[in-house]
């Protein structure tokens, strides 16, 4: 299956393919071309027309191979790729935590909001007590 991977998805394979042994610019590359999938193309294609999709394409594919050149070149004059390739990807699990208990917080909130508001009314005279949803 083919399927749209943002930018955050691409960061974990970056990694994977820095272990297995591409060059530092090439995983860069492999980051920022995520503006250029198929799916995004079609969208340029649907909303600008095949022209302006076709100058997008070319327009990203050399921002992005210009941008890993870049990288690839001045981190390496100046020493900053890694040396050792031992980027972990890890396994994220599910966990219960303060952001979970708050969310399911502000989640109570709304829907009690919402209600409220369903007896509520706001009109151009102000605010209009009302016993049903409809003003």
């Amino acid at each position: 299956m083919i399927s749209f991977v943002c930018s955050v998805g691409n960061i974990p394979l970056a990694a994977v393919l820095w272990n297995g042994g591409i060059s530092f610019g090439d995983a860069i590359a492999f980051i920022f071309a995520d503006l250029i999938i198929l799916p995004i193309l079609n969208i340029y294609r649907k909303y600008y027309g095949m022209k302006m999709a076709a100058f997008l394409f070319a327009t990203f594919y050399a921002a992005m191979a210009g941008a890993a050149l870049i990288v690839e070149l001045i981190f390496g004059v100046l020493g900053l790729v890694p040396a050792q390739r031992n980027a972990r990807v890890v396994d994220a699990s599910i966990t219960w935590n303060y952001t979970t208990r708050r969310t399911d917080i502000a989640e109570c909130l709304k829907r009690a909001m919402n209600r409220h508001s369903q007896s509520l009314c706001f009109q151009s005279r102000g605010l209009i007590l009302s016993k049903s949803a409809r003003c």
